[in-house]
C-alpha cells in the first residue's frame, strides 16, 4: 500500500502537523515582521542622531550577553565547537562590519530603497556563492527568479539615480548591498564548515560584542548619546539586540523545525513588502511608482529564487504519481516538470 501524499514541505498530513503548521506560520510571520522592523529602526536611529557605531553596539551587545551562556555551556575552549579561527572569520562577515555597512547605508538611502535592496541582494548573493563554490544547480524557475530580483534592484536603485542623480543615495544603496553580501558569505561558510547556525550566531555576536568595546570607546560621541536620551537608547537596544539579534534567529530556527525549510523560505520573501508597509508611515518615506514596481519584481523573484514554485510543482508531481498504478510511477518520476 502506498503512503499518503505529503505536503509541499515534505511532511505527511495529520492533526499534529496542522498544529505545527499553525505555530510555524505564526512564528514565521513574527520573524519577518522583526526583520522588517529592524531596518526601519536603524533608519530611524541614524537619522535621529545615533552614529553607525552606536547602531552596531545596539545590535551586538544585548545579543552577546544573551548568547554568552550558550557558548559557556558548549565550551569556550573551542568556541562551542565552532573553533576560534573559524569564529573570527565568521565575525568578520556577520559581526560588526555587517551592521556598519547597513547603518552607514541607511544614513544615505531611504527605507524604500534599503527595504527592497537588502533582502534581494541577500538572496542573489547567497545563491550565486552557492553556485560558484559548492556547485549548487539552479532550475530554470530559480534562474528566472534571480533575473527578476536583479531587475527589481535596478528599478529601485538605478532608475532612482537616473531620475535624481543623487550620488549620496547611490552610495547608500551600494553600502546596503555590502551588508547582505557579508551575510551571504557567512551563510555559505556555515554550510561549507557544517556549523550549527545557532552556535555560529552565538560565536559571532559574543566575539563581535567584545570586539566593539574599544572601537565604541574611541569613536562614539557620548555627549550626543546623552542628548538623545536613555529612552531612545533602550528602544534601539531592545529592537536591534534582543528582538532582531536574538529572538528573530531563535524564532526562525523553530519555524524551520515546525514546517520545514521549503515552507519557511516564504517568510524572507515577505520582508521587502513589510518593510515598506512599516517604514512609509513611521518614517514618512513614501516609495515612488518605479520603486513599487521594483518591490513587486523583487518579491516575485524571491518566491522563485528560493525554490518555492519548484517545491510546489515537485509536490504535485509526487501526488499524481502516488495515485497512479505502480507500473506508471517510475515513468512519472522522471518526467520533466
Amino acid at each position: 500500500m502506498s503512503s499518503p501524499p505529503s505536503s509541499p514541505s515534505g511532511a505527511p498530513h495529520g492533526a499534529s502537523d496542522t498544529a505545527s503548521l499553525g505555530l510555524g506560520v505564526a512564528l514565521g510571520l513574527t520573524t519577518a515582521l522583526i526583520w522588517s522592523a529592524y531596518m526601519v529602526l536603524v533608519r530611524d536611529g541614524v537619522t535621529g542622531g545615533f552614529a553607525p557605531i552606536d547602531m552596531a553596539a545596539a545590535r551586538y551587545w544585548p545579543a552577546g550577553l544573551i548568547m554568552l551562556p550558550v557558548l559557556l555551556r558548549a565550551g569556550l575552549r573551542d568556541l562551542g565547537g565552532v573553533g576560534w579561527g573559524r569564529g573570527l572569520v565568521l565575525t568578520v562577515f556577520a559581526g560588526p562590519p555587517f551592521a556598519l555597512f547597513m547603518s552607514f547605508g541607511l544614513s544615505y538611502t531611504p527605507i524604500s530603497h534599503a527595504g527592497v535592496i537588502a533582502p534581494a541582494s541577500l538572496t542573489l548573493m547567497a545563491t550565486l556563492l552557492a553556485v560558484i563554490f559548492i556547485g549548487e544547480r539552479l532550475s530554470r524557475l530559480r534562474l528566472a527568479g534571480l533575473v527578476l530580483i536583479t531587475a527589481g534592484v535596478v528599478m529601485v536603485a538605478g532608475l532612482s539615480f537616473l531620475a535624481t542623480f543623487n550620488a549620496d543615495v547611490l552610495m547608500g544603496d551600494l553600502l546596503v548591498i555590502g551588508a547582505p553580501t557579508c551575510w551571504a558569505v557567512f551563510t555559505l561558510l556555515l554550510r561549507v564548515w557544517r556549523i550549527d547556525p545557532v552556535r555560529g550566531t552565538a560565536a559571532v555576536v559574543v566575539i563581535g560584542s567584545v570586539g566593539l568595546i574599544p572601537f565604541h570607546i574611541a569613536f562614539a560621541d557620548y555627549d550626543a548619546l546623552m542628548r538623545i536620551g536613555w529612552g531612545e537608547i533602550g528602544v534601539q537596544l531592545l529592537g536591534q539586540g534582543v528582538m532582531n539579534g536574538f529572538l528573530a534567529t531563535l524564532l526562525f530556527v523553530i519555524t524551520v523545525s515546525k514546517i520545514g525549510p521549503a515552507r519557511a523560505a516564504v517568510f524572507p520573501s515577505l520582508v521587502p513588502g513589510l518593510t515598506i508597509l512599516i517604514g512609509a508611515p513611521v518614517l514618512g518615506e513614501i516609495p515612488t511608482l518605479y520603486q513599487l514596481a521594483g518591490l513587486a519584481a523583487v518579491t516575485a523573484g524571491l518566491v522563485l529564487a528560493v525554490g518555492l514554485v519548484d517545491e510546489w510543482f515537485g509536490w504535485r508531481r509526487r501526488r499524481r504519481a502516488a495515485l497512479m498504478p505502480a507500473d506508471e510511477q517510475d515513468a512519472a518520476a522522471t518526467r520533466p516538470i
